[in-house]
């Protein structure tokens, strides 16, 4: 009887604090993780979307090289702003100024700016962002390039 009066009971103050720091270690590392995956799966769906709208345009812009199309620039502003969304990954394309279509990917929190070359769509446009950009290496999968 004298020793189930000394077996542990409870778990000492020692043991608890160590379970509590190591369920918040696991806890960060798993938010981090699950925060990177989230964040590349909204690259991909970008990417593609991307690549689908330009091979969309490319088919315009050859359809108008055989016919004429008085409203090509129209038919390739109506491409680009169907990549619009409201939702946290999404693209969203803005006017400057001088009316030209600019284009920001908005992955999260964050968001990549994307130039349209030539911005009066009269010719099939180049749709880029900046490479020195880290944010940009990753939409296009260069992140060990220099």
């Amino acid at each position: 009887m004298h020793a189930l009066d000394k077996s542990p009971k409870a778990f000492s103050a020692l043991e608890f604090v160590l379970v509590v720091v190591i369920l918040s270690i696991l806890g960060f590392s798993a938010i981090s993780v699950y925060s990177s995956y989230r964040q590349k799966t909204c690259l991909q769906l970008l990417r593609t979307r991307l690549l689908l709208t330009q091979e969309q345009l490319s088919m315009l812009y050859l359809r108008d090289f055989y016919y004429a199309n008085p409203n090509l620039q129209a038919q390739a502003y109506t491409l680009l702003s169907t990549l619009q969304t409201q939702e946290k990954c999404s693209f969203s394309l803005r006017q400057t100024p001088n009316f030209a279509p600019h284009l920001i990917a908005n992955i999260g929190s964050e968001r990549l700016d994307f130039f349209i070359q030539p911005q009066n769509l009269l010719s099939n446009p180049k749709i880029f962002c900046n490479f020195s950009e880290p944010l940009c290496k990753a939409f296009w999968e260069r992140v060990n390039d220099k």
